[in-house]
């Protein structure tokens, strides 16, 4: 799916260990990490090793909690301070980021809908979250 969107190298991470995706950003960055991550997850651990994929005054922005997720030993000194990390946290997007996002979906209309692997009634709302949290569903459209 996000080759449809433009990415040019992926992998699954299912399939991979947090050892083979440092090693497989590494491998694309000469060694350097990542100028940018964005966390979209929502999870103490994804954030942890999202860290470690940035490059010495890269950037990381998180944008996936939107409750808590959880906490995370770090240090301040070696995750923040010592590699000049920028990190940025996303609560609300601002409105404006709200019609470019409609804009890119007109755009893609048929490469979202693709995201769609579920179709519930609205009163199966409770099962429709149940398979995201699962992992059984990428996105689940509830019908009235």
């Amino acid at each position: 799916m996000t080759r449809r969107f433009g990415a040019t190298d992926t992998m699954s991470v299912l399939d991979t260990s947090a050892d083979q995706r440092r090693e497989f950003v590494r491998s694309l960055t000469d060694g350097r990490g990542a100028d940018a991550v964005y966390e979209a997850v929502g999870t103490a651990a994804v954030v942890r090793e999202g860290i470690g994929l940035v490059r010495q005054g890269g950037r990381f922005i998180t944008a996936g909690f939107g409750q808590p997720g959880g906490t995370m030993p770090w240090d301040p000194f070696w995750d923040l301070t010592r590699p000049d990390l920028k990190y940025v946290g996303v609560w609300v997007s601002h409105t404006r980021h709200t019609g470019r996002a409609l804009e890119l979906m007109k755009r893609h209309l048929a490469d979202f809908a693709g995201m769609i692997t579920h179709t519930l009634p609205l009163a199966q709302v409770n099962a429709a979250h149940d398979l995201m949290r699962r992992g059984e569903a990428m996105k689940v459209a509830l019908a009235p």
